[in-house]
């Protein structure tokens, strides 16, 4: 109800991700964009439309979250641009 009230309101609406779970998200490519689409589909069914492109990493775009897949930040990082994120 919150993210609605956001939207309605004019708000921009930002995207983190639907899970925290780092072990999980971060052990692949697919499974973080996964993620990430999971939480943005969310939001635009909650919205009646608007899709979610401004994003921040879980754990923030350092790659200190690289121990779960060592180099995976420095990939996500373009992944999710060449998806048509920003991050």
């Amino acid at each position: 109800e919150l993210i609605k009230r956001e939207y309605n309101e004019g708000h921009t609406v930002a995207i983190h991700g639907y899970s925290h779970d780092y072990n999980t998200i971060y052990q692949s490519e697919s499974a973080y964009m996964s993620n990430l689409t999971k939480l943005q589909d969310k939001i635009k069914a909650t919205t009646g439309g608007y899709i979610a492109k401004i994003t921040r990493f879980p754990g923030g775009s350092s790659n200190t979250v690289s121990k779960y897949n060592p180099g995976i930040m420095t990939r996500l990082c373009s992944l999710v641009v060449e998806n048509g994120f920003k991050y």
